[in-house]
């Protein structure tokens, strides 16, 4: 009996993810992850730099295609996202990102885009609730 103890602790204990992995559960809302955050006071906070959509576009007006009309583009930015957690009852999960468009021969192209989400999620004994 002895022997299935010893076989079982060495299991653990050589696990890829070790023991301290097998009692975490995953949060009930992807939100609520602090996975690849870092913490700054109460918040958890993930920066993230991007740079996306590089390349050669063979239609930028997405006229027909008799019209189209060609240029290189490449799309950076940032995105930030913060999670403040209330004990074990939820939290306030935000995000924002702002990118930059730049066109290579239509300047007059070049734009920023922007996007943000809040969300507060509460969780009950059965239920999530979120807003």
């Amino acid at each position: 009996m002895r022997g299935v103890h010893v076989l079982a602790i060495g299991v653990l204990l050589l696990s890829p993810a070790g023991p301290e992995a097998l009692a975490e559960d995953p949060p009930p809302d992807p939100d609520l992850s602090t996975e690849g955050m870092r913490r700054l006071g109460s918040f958890y906070l993930r920066p993230t730099f991007l740079l996306k959509d590089v390349g050669y576009d063979d239609n930028v007006n997405l006229d027909a295609q008799n019209d189209a009309v060609s240029d290189y583009t490449a799309t950076g930015g940032a995105r930030l996202d913060a999670l403040l957690l209330t004990g074990n009852r939820g939290g306030i999960y935000l995000s924002g990102e702002s990118d930059y468009v730049a066109f290579q021969e239509f300047t007059d192209l070049n734009h920023w885009n922007s996007y943000a989400r809040a969300r507060g999620i509460y969780l009950a004994k059965r239920a999530v609730f979120s807003l």
